[in-house]
């Protein structure tokens, strides 16, 4: 509190400091050479105002509030010593508080990546909030955050870089993910120190996920009714969790599906497709990213396939039947004018 004068202190009216000392919250104007006028009518106004706000506010602190990102500025004359703050908060509010850190990788221009992934497992039910600090070599128009449920696999978009309050159990851990997406050019993304501050009301065991790189072995496209661009596995030898994104870079305006299957039946005969039903699916235009799977949660691995809609398939120019005499290129124009098989 400042000890500079109020208006003028040297005049300063008793009127005014038991005016003061007499209400909460209350306000003094300030008449002629400093002398305080306060209606009486007015003072027990703002006195019962100021009484309602109290009880209100005692109303607000019994209620569960769940925990927020806070900063604490504290100024005096003296040196003061608060300890660490993690530690005053654990024991004065019963609030956690820790920070993660590591490194992100360089991202190529046009390339895609996940940036960072933590884990959290709390180790009882309650609310935790989270904060992502990304290097300053990431912009956030290139940036994407989210969360994923480690039981289930499923995907929650988060806005911005922070969780919000987030209800967590011991019965299953979150991971967060940070993808990116390098705009065109000649100058990639750099690599750069992240921060990620969690703030819980229980205690949360917090991790730092080492990122695997891997990829699906693709095959050429094969002429189909449904224009399926792949049908491929994705298979770990560990318990893990998986992001595949895949993109379309010839033709940005593709309306791509990406589809976990279930196999249901093996094909009656040889050359048939397998009786499959749909997990999940997620669309996208240019490029699509599915988030969270488990490629040990079903026998063989995850099986994957990604297929365009007809309209693009038709600018695209995709068969959906196979072509006679085709081997290792389509028809070319002189081909076509020749009249000779494709």
């Amino acid at each position: 509190a400042s000890k500079g004068p109020l208006l003028n202190n040297e005049t300063t009216s008793e009127a005014s400091v038991g005016a003061s000392n007499g209400m909460r919250g209350g306000s003094i104007a300030a008449a002629g050479d400093g002398e305080a006028e306060l209606n009486s009518a007015e003072a027990e106004s703002v006195a019962n105002g100021s009484a309602e706000a109290t009880e209100a506010t005692v109303e607000a602190e019994e209620a569960d509030a769940p925990p927020l990102s806070c900063s604490l500025f504290v100024s005096h004359a003296q040196p003061v010593q608060l300890g660490e703050v993690r530690d005053v908060l654990r024991d004065a509010l019963s609030v956690h508080s820790q920070t993660v850190s590591g490194t992100t990788k360089e991202v190529p221009p046009l390339s895609w990546a996940v940036a960072l992934a933590v884990t959290l497992k709390p180790k009882a039910s309650g609310t935790m909030c989270v904060t992502i600090r990304p290097p300053g070599s990431l912009p956030a128009s290139c940036c994407r955050l989210h969360a994923v449920d480690d039981a289930t696999g499923e995907s929650t978009r988060v806005v911005g870089f922070c969780t919000g309050p987030v209800a967590c159990s011991d019965a299953s851990g979150v991971t967060l993910l940070l993808d990116v997406k390098a705009p065109a050019g000649k100058t990639p993304l750099s690599a750069g120190e992240w921060h990620a501050d969690i703030v819980s009301d229980v205690e949360v065991e917090i991790s730092a996920a080492e990122l695997g790189e891997a990829t699906l072995p693709l095959e050429q496209y094969s002429p189909n009714t449904d224009y399926r661009l792949f049908r491929s596995t994705l298979s770990s030898s560990a318990s893990c969790s998986a992001v595949v994104h895949v993109a379309c870079e010839g033709f940005p305006s593709a309306k791509l599906t990406l589809r976990q299957l279930r196999v249901d039946a093996e094909p009656a005969e040889a050359g048939l497709d397998r009786a499959t039903s749909v997990i999940r699916a997620v669309t996208g235009v240019g490029c699509v990213t599915m988030h969270g799977l488990l490629p040990d949660g079903a026998p063989g691995g995850a099986l994957l396939e990604c297929v365009v809609d007809r309209h693009c398939a038709a600018l695209l120019e995709l068969p959906n039947r196979p072509v006679q005499g085709l081997v290792d290129a389509p028809p070319t124009a002189a081909d076509e004018e020749a009249g000779e098989p494709g």
